[in-house]
């Protein structure tokens, strides 16, 4: 074989940039020029560009997954927030790269939207913005407020600046002991029974919800992407022996006082009163009907996940919204522009689930 056919045998390794899993768009119901109005970035939470047929891709974003939220704000909101705000929203394929990598898709999506010439598709003006994140959206945000812009009149000072608000929807800024190893939290599991529910809960979740090519690291290692970035992050009670999250430790003891004051937290957890909340507590219940668990609706699987994080782990989250304990979603320890609760909300209902019910999320901030 000659050296130049050895040559193009030789696979060529092109190193992966944070772009590649990311990508920001202007509403695709309104192309019209942003005027007067300000830019409003939607940001979803874990999973959420996955299709049901667990297609995960940015270049076919999950629309839907914002659709309630499209629908309050262009068809029934009263208070003009279409004449106030433009919808743009950001995309992001999970289980790929960190939280911290996606926050440096955003800012160089951001810098490039920027950059454009007027009239281009997904323009972004030159001018401040509010953000609207769920879940580990916020943390996205978060991670992307200290990314150091490079373009347009805030370049070279951090993307927080050109932030107006952040509000969050039940994002676990705290982390959730729900993405951690099982055995850091073996200390505080009410019996060994609930041990092996929570894991065998960790376990289902994980591989029905991870992207498709990572769903068995993700489910067998917790310092894969993105679940590492949810762990606990210790900084509240209870400690870890191990497992705990340092960078969103590191990234909530560098938050400065200016940053937590653009930040509105939306908070939420399910009645723990409430009568099949306190069913799914025996965990005899819960054996009984594991076969079924996994057809059942999410909202039903919420609960039972709440039931799990407040009685398998001996009462220390009564509170929490299926995913996320108030403490964490509250973001506690820090004085916020406001943090807001919302009863008797799972983690879906968070980003307006069921709007009929939950229609007081979108005209309160």
């Amino acid at each position: 074989m000659s050296v130049l056919g050895f040559i193009f045998l030789v696979p060529v390794l092109v190193e992966a940039h944070p772009k590649d899993f990311t990508v920001l768009i202007e509403e695709p119901a309104d192309s019209s020029p942003l005027g007067d109005r300000t830019p409003l970035i939607l940001i979803h939470g874990i999973h959420g560009n996955q299709w049901p047929t667990k297609e995960d891709d940015v270049n076919n974003p999950f629309l839907y997954y914002w659709q309630t939220f499209r629908m309050f704000f262009y068809s029934w909101d009263k208070s003009g927030l279409k004449d106030k705000y433009k919808l743009y929203s950001f995309w992001y394929e999970s289980d790929q790269i960190s939280v911290d990598e996606i926050s440096q898709g955003l800012r160089d999506w951001i810098d490039e939207r920027t950059f454009q010439e007027p009239g281009t598709p997904d323009k972004l003006d030159d001018k401040p913005f509010v953000i609207v994140a769920h879940s580990m959206g916020g943390l996205v945000a978060r991670a992307f407020m200290n990314q150091t812009l490079n373009i347009g009149q805030w370049a070279g000072h951090p993307g927080g600046e050109r932030v107006i608000k952040l509000v969050t929807l039940g994002t676990p800024h705290h982390g959730s002991p729900s993405a951690n190893d099982e055995d850091a939290l073996a200390a505080y599991y009410a019996s060994g029974v609930w041990d092996q529910i929570s894991s065998l809960s960790q376990f289902f979740y994980n591989v029905t919800s991870a992207a498709w090519a990572s769903k068995w690291d993700v489910t067998f290692h917790s310092t894969q992407p993105n679940r590492s970035d949810l762990r606990w992050d210790g900084k509240l009670w209870p400690s870890l022996p191990f497992d705990d999250n340092a960078w969103l430790r590191d990234l909530n003891d560098n938050m400065s006082y200016g940053m937590a004051q653009k930040i509105i937290a939306y908070y939420g957890y399910i009645n723990p009163e409430r009568e099949d909340r306190l069913y799914w507590e025996d965990p005899g219940n819960i054996i009984f009907w594991y076969p079924s668990i996994p057809d059942y609706g999410s909202h039903t699987k919420l609960t039972i996940a709440s039931a799990v994080m407040d009685a398998g782990l001996g009462g220390i989250f009564p509170r929490n919204d299926g995913m996320v304990p108030v403490e964490s979603g509250r973001l506690d320890y820090f004085d916020l522009y406001a943090s807001r609760e919302l009863f008797d909300f799972d983690h879906a209902e968070m980003k307006g689930d069921d709007l009929s019910r939950r229609i007081r999320i979108f005209v309160a901030w």
